[in-house]
């Protein structure tokens, strides 16, 4: 499903850059349990497309639906994970999708299920840990999140395509039940009202695979 969208939107991203933010937002409660949102924005592009256009009935974003739907059956499948559901508005060009999990392992295994096309139940990669008080985003994203799958064969002059990953952001942020004491991460990051985000763009992770990486302390 990564693949499908990132790459398959290649061409549109070329004519209308700074036009894709992905989001990831969780909300964390005392216990360690909690949700998350992962979405897709691209309404910029809809924004501009628009403009250009007397209808934008044309511009709906089946297959972007589509392939959030199809996660549906196996993230509600995986034990510690509920209430999975479409969000966003493909209408206008923003997809996402949303669950609560009990527990950090839960969480895991549906982002496994979210990040690539295998079996989250065997795939090993730790993307986040809840551990007491100490909440860890790793910077592990997707196995599909790189460059060569992004741009193909596409043949970019390094500082056309410098300003053209620059210009598609990975935008995190994390709601606590509990108060924020301390934040360590090498983004960007901001804090208000127990509410930590990290921006960072995709020339910053693909240059620093670990640059996503936020340490949280709580008290």
């Amino acid at each position: 499903m990564r693949k499908l969208i990132l790459i398959s939107l290649y061409a549109s991203l070329l004519l209308f850059s700074g036009c894709i933010t992905i989001f990831e937002k969780y909300k964390i409660n005392a216990d360690g349990s909690g949700s998350l949102e992962y979405i897709i924005d691209m309404s910029e592009m809809y924004e501009m497309m628009a403009a250009f256009s007397d209808s934008t009935e044309e511009m709906e974003m089946g297959d972007f639906e589509d392939s959030m739907k199809e996660l549906l059956p196996g993230l509600n499948s995986i034990s510690g994970i509920s209430n999975a559901e479409l969000t966003g508005d493909v209408s206008k060009y923003i997809s996402g999708i949303k669950f609560d999990f009990q527990n950090s392992e839960a969480l895991n295994n549906a982002m496994a299920l979210l990040f690539t096309d295998g079996d989250s139940q065997t795939e090993k990669v730790k993307y986040v840990e809840i551990k007491g008080k100490t909440f860890t985003r790793f910077g592990y994203t997707s196995s599909e999140f790189n460059k060569d799958e992004l741009l193909g064969s596409e043949e970019l002059d390094e500082e056309t395509m410098t300003s053209l990953l620059e210009s598609m952001k990975y935008n995190i942020s994390v709601n606590f039940e509990r108060t924020v004491k301390k934040v360590s991460a090498q983004a960007k990051n901001q804090l208000e009202d127990n509410t930590v985000t990290i921006e960072a763009n995709f020339s910053q992770i693909f240059d620093k695979p670990d640059y996503l990486q936020t340490i949280i302390k709580t008290r």
